[in-house]
């Protein structure tokens, strides 16, 4: 190794005009990655684009394999709720007010609960907060005594974000329980017995013999009958318009429209529907059952004979099963396993000793594989330095690399870093920044790195302002300026309308760190002067 190269030989006019063409590649590269040139779409996106378009964050200090990245954080849901719908509500016995309303996760994703507002007149100034239900079925207790009072309603929806939304309709809804009826009939018949006795007596039997027999209320005109004795199809039948009946019993007939909500166990309060309005498990007992969508369980599923180990079938919350046997058509999937007795494969039953033995044969297979790769891995040692070159798919890393003839295909070569201008650039005496970037050299052993400039200009009779000079002679000045330093000039004699193209190659030391590169140039002498185009790139080095 001690004829190996260390730096470039000069470069002559030859050379550089065979290096126009890498140039070009160069900087179309670089132009297409920064947007400039070609189809936007191609442009490069940085870690900055994504800051600044609040698809990540960036903690700490990213140079040295240090800082954090991050996604941002999904912003809260802040929208307004919308107004419940389909609200109603229902009297029942027992100062029981039941009120349903539409599923809210239905009209909106982040429900938190409803509120539930009441008050003795309709107008919801004077209503106050009774309750809060995450469902869409609320019962209001109302009294504990026996005399109905006439209530309005209104319900809200708050979101998780603890926005609370606009409530069902401006009009309360008004409900009422139902009488008691053991209080009501003690007291018709405390009025009843203060009435005079007109016909019968306690020992006599009263049978009034009629075709139809009716009680009519009200004045002329305006007519009711709460109660007709009546022939109805041939059967004498009792109509009654409204009844209230604090014990029934019904062998057979049919019921209309009934409240679900009113439905309660046998110990006359319970209800036996969900806070939602829908029926409780615990009082459905069927002999077949189907369902037409998906069932959503918040509890461990089981057979009614299951036993650990003997019988019946268990599927827990946390994702266990139990089943003395089971069929699967489709694809399995196991970390890990154990079978007891014997395994089928493919049709044909294989006994442990089997499948042993066939794991045992896969195991050798394996461990030839193994040998064959370390043999194989000690011959590619001799040809490679070990420590120095990966290979990792179609990437090669390597710290150095010695070729005959380098052939890239499609000229794509990426450079650490790089500066470009395409705009016009009128020159005067001061320096003026013609191009610049950022560089992080972190290359352990470095040695003086390579600074390859490219610059395009000419002389012209304007100086950029309007005016027009005579004598038309100037020089253009050019230096390159490494974190506040000078890594190199160049100058260029201009005359007439002369137009220049110059390739300058400087060598300049890089150690382990963080820079700022750039390109300035001024113009001297009598005579207008002006940069077309100018590109630089930096190549780092190792040794």
């Amino acid at each position: 190794m001690a004829n190996r190269r260390r730096s470039l030989p000069p470069v002559s006019p030859k050379i550089a005009a065979e290096l126009r063409p890498l140039v070009a590649a160069i900087s179309e590269i670089i132009e297409t990655g920064e947007g400039v040139r070609g189809d936007p779409m191609d442009r490069k996106i940085t870690l900055r684009d994504l800051v600044d378009g609040g698809v990540i964050t960036i903690s700490g200090n990213l140079r040295g394999g240090g800082g954090t990245i991050a996604p941002q954080p999904t912003p809260p849901n802040r929208s307004t709720p919308p107004p419940p719908s389909n609200f109603n509500a229902y009297g029942g016995f027992d100062g029981r007010i039941d009120l349903t309303w539409t599923i809210p996760s239905s009209l909106y994703s982040n429900h938190a609960y409803t509120n539930i507002y009441r008050a003795e007149t309709d107008n919801f100034a004077n209503a106050i907060l009774v309750g809060r239900e995450a469902g869409a079925f609320y019962t209001d207790i109302v009294r504990d005594d026996v005399t109905p009072t006439l209530y309005y309603y209104w319900i809200t929806f708050t979101s998780k974000g603890n926005i609370e939304g606009p409530t069902n309709g401006t009009a309360g809804t008004p409900a009422q329980a139902l009488i008691d009826v053991e209080y009501l009939l003690e007291t018709l018949s405390n009025n009843l017995d203060d009435a005079p006795t007109t016909q019968g007596a306690a020992n006599e039997t009263l049978i009034l013999h009629a075709e139809r027999f009716a009680i009519r209320t009200g004045e002329a005109g305006a007519f009711t009958y709460p109660l007709i004795i009546a022939d109805i199809v041939g059967v004498p039948t009792v109509v009654l318009d409204t009844a209230i009946i604090r014990d029934g019993t019904i062998q057979s007939g049919q019921i209309g429209a009934l409240t679900f909500g009113k439905l309660v166990a046998a110990d006359g309060f319970t209800p036996i529907t969900t806070v939602s309005g829908l029926l409780k498990a615990d009082y459905i007992d069927a002999d077949n059952l189907s369902v037409a969508s998906a069932a959503t369980f918040y509890g461990n599923v089981q057979s009614g004979n299951f036993t650990v180990g003997s019988a019946g079938w268990r599927i827990l919350q946390a994702g266990g099963v139990e089943f003395n046997s089971a069929t699967v058509r489709g694809h399995i999937e196991a970390d890990s396993g154990y079978i007891a007795s014997t395994l089928q494969i493919g049709g044909t039953p294989d006994s442990l000793a089997t499948v042993r033995n066939n794991a045992s044969s896969a195991v050798s297979t394996a461990n030839t594989a193994n040998s064959t790769a370390n043999a194989a891995k000690a011959k590619t040692d001799d040809w490679t330095r070990p420590g120095q070159t990966l290979i990792d798919g179609n990437k090669i890393f390597a710290g150095d690399a010695y070729v005959d003839t380098l052939q890239i295909q499609g000229n794509a070569i990426t450079v650490p870093a790089s500066g470009v201008r395409a705009s016009l650039l009128y020159l005067d005496s001061s320096y003026a920044t013609v191009c610049s970037t950022s560089y992080a050299h972190g290359l352990e052993n470095a040695v003086p790195g390579i600074i390859m400039v490219t610059i395009e200009a000419s002389s012209d009779t304007s100086n950029g302002e309007g005016g027009t000079i005579i004598e038309n002679e100037a020089t253009m000045t050019f230096q390159v300026i490494v974190n506040g330093a000078i890594a190199g000039s160049y100058s260029q004699f201009l005359k007439g309308r002369t137009g220049i193209s110059c390739t300058r190659f400087l060598e300049y030391s890089l150690p382990v760190g963080a820079y700022t590169i750039y390109v300035r140039a001024l113009r001297s002498g009598n005579g207008g002067c002006r940069v077309y185009t100018a590109s630089f790139v930096v190549l780092g080095a190792k040794r």
